[in-house]
């Protein structure tokens, strides 16, 4: 299958990440050097890692070659060389408890998210939701769901938001998700949920897919419709 026919994705764990910084350009050393607490240094090499491996798997270059540089508004942007790319391909970073997620697309401005599944306080559920996903946040530990479906809605609001590319002026509590009950199979059977996050003070809305991975939650989102996520291999 054509590896840009779409929105793909890939993730990485800390191990796969090589020891060395010989894989890093001279750009990417900088901010690098810049980046003095330990943990938020792993995490940084993680996603730089995963978001390289990706986009070597689509251009066909090595990994060496390309850079994933903050744009102004701290968007990743990719370039080969000192060059940016070509195409206007997407490039979406995000990392938690040690694995990296990297969506790419060149058709769409896409956004991931990966959230570990994990308690979250009455006080965040309120803060972050509204009322219609508080009640059926409410509704969920009834059937032992609340974490899941806490970390799923969340994840969903991450994903769309880095779509918009307005950071953290957006408040999430305004934006209503809807998850679909039918489920999408992708080709290696996994089961993925469309989403739709709408944004009223921006007038958007932006769709996307959701899955739930073991322990963690996965969300992607885009500009517009796209098909079902296909993972790179």
């Amino acid at each position: 299958m054509d590896p840009m026919a779409g929105v793909v994705w890939l993730q990485r764990r800390l191990h796969d990440v090589p020891a060395g910084d010989e894989w890093l350009s001279a750009r990417e050393l900088d901010v690098q050097a810049r980046l003095l607490v330990p943990k938020r240094r792993a995490d940084w090499r993680l996603g730089r890692w995963t978001a390289k491996a990706a986009l070597a798997m689509v251009l066909a270059v090595e990994p060496s070659r390309v850079s994933i540089l903050a744009a102004e508004d701290g968007a990743p942007e990719a370039f080969v060389g000192d060059l940016p790319l070509p195409l206007p391909i997407s490039v979406s970073i995000s990392h938690r408890a040690g694995v990296g997620l990297v969506t790419v697309s060149r058709h769409v401005v896409v956004g991931g998210d990966l959230e570990l599944i994990e308690p979250r306080s009455a006080a965040f559920v309120r803060e972050w939701f509204d009322e219609r996903e508080q009640v059926s946040i409410a509704a969920a530990r009834d059937v032992d769901r609340h974490d899941e479906l806490t970390c799923l809605l969340w994840s969903v609001k991450e994903a769309s938001a880095k779509v918009l590319r307005e950071g953290l002026r957006l408040d999430p509590r305004s934006a209503a998700v809807v998850l679909e009950s039918d489920e999408v199979a992708d080709e290696l059977g996994r089961r993925w949920r469309r989403t739709t996050v709408r944004w009223p003070t921006e007038d958007r809305v932006v769709t996307g897919w959701c899955r739930l991975d073991g322990s963690f939650v996965h969300a992607i989102a885009g500009a517009r419709h796209t098909s079902v996520p296909v993972e790179l291999r």
